[in-house]
């Protein structure tokens, strides 16, 4: 199994746009043997559609935040995207690993921190 590996930036895989359409937000924890082993989450994983990219989802893995966008709901973000009224996140230093395994490009992400870009009560 070949695996190439470069690292880029968002705009890099998102036709040049710094910020990413918000989809979903969540929680990782520690699994050991495929069980979880603690309560407290280890870091978020926000989702994002690329809209320079089709719409390609992506998940930005940020260690160390927990609830970094406290100020929006799950209920608001499914909201917005069923509504079409989109809700823009910018990522603090956002780095991009693209892969090439078995001939399919996988994306992973991580960065240091989130914010919103459009989103008003």
């Amino acid at each position: 199994m070949a695996k190439n590996k470069i690292e880029v930036s968002l705009p890099a895989v998102n036709n040049g746009i710094d910020y990413a359409i918000l989809t979903g937000k969540s929680f990782a924890y520690h699994y050991e043997n495929g069980k979880r082993t603690d309560e407290t989450p280890t870091c978020e994983k926000i989702d994002v559609a690329l809209q320079g990219n089709r719409f390609s989802p992506l998940t930005v893995k940020i260690d160390g935040m927990i609830d970094s966008l406290p100020e929006i709901s799950d209920e608001e973000i499914e909201a917005s995207c069923t509504n079409m009224k989109l809700i823009a996140v910018r990522f603090t230093d956002c780095k991009i690993a693209l892969y090439s395994i078995n001939g399919s490009m996988v994306m992973s992400a991580t960065a240091k921190g989130v914010e919103l870009v459009n989103f008003k009560k």
